[in-house]
Formats: structure tokens, sequence, C-alpha cells
């Protein structure tokens, strides 16, 4: 399956925290009042959500790059691997 497409941001909405691609809500509600977290990992969570799609194409590249090298099947292509297909549902 393959994700929205296009830059996600963050949005700040009142209090609350969006991750946003254009005016489409990626993930929203990033504040839990009952956990009362600090903004500070509020923050951390919605931009390590906003960059998911570039670190997914940065993995695709070192996957290709692992493969044009001959390095073989290492621990490290493995790992990358793996995540990607669970990214893509795969």
């Amino acid at each position: 399956m393959k994700h929205t497409q296009g830059k996600w941001s963050v949005k700040q909405t009142d209090l609350k925290k969006a991750v946003v691609c254009g005016d489409m809500t990626i993930a929203s509600n990033l504040y839990d009042e009952n956990k009362n977290p600090p903004i500070e990992e509020i923050d951390a969570n919605a931009n390590l959500i906003a960059l998911a799609p570039e670190m997914l194409e940065v993995l695709k590249k070192l996957e290709d790059v692992f493969d044009r090298m001959r390095w073989g099947k290492t621990k490290y292509l493995d790992m990358i691997q793996k995540v990607i297909a669970r990214a893509e549902e795969k």
C-alpha cells in the first residue's frame, strides 16, 4: 500500500498537534490529556511522524546502495528490508 504522497508537516491546532499533507490530516490529536506528556515529547512525536515518508525514501535508497555495492545479505540490509516491508505492508 502506498502512503499519502507529498510533504508531510506538523500543524499546531489549539493545544494539539496534527501531521498534515496539504489539506489532508494524516494524524491528529497528538496530545493525551490523561497522561499530560511534556510539550517536547509531543513535538518530537509529531516531527517523527511527519518525517516518516522521507525516512522511508532514504531506506529505499540505502537498499539500492547495498544492492549496487554487492555487499551481499548483511544484518543491516535485512533490517532495512524488514522496515520497508512493514511500512509498505508487504
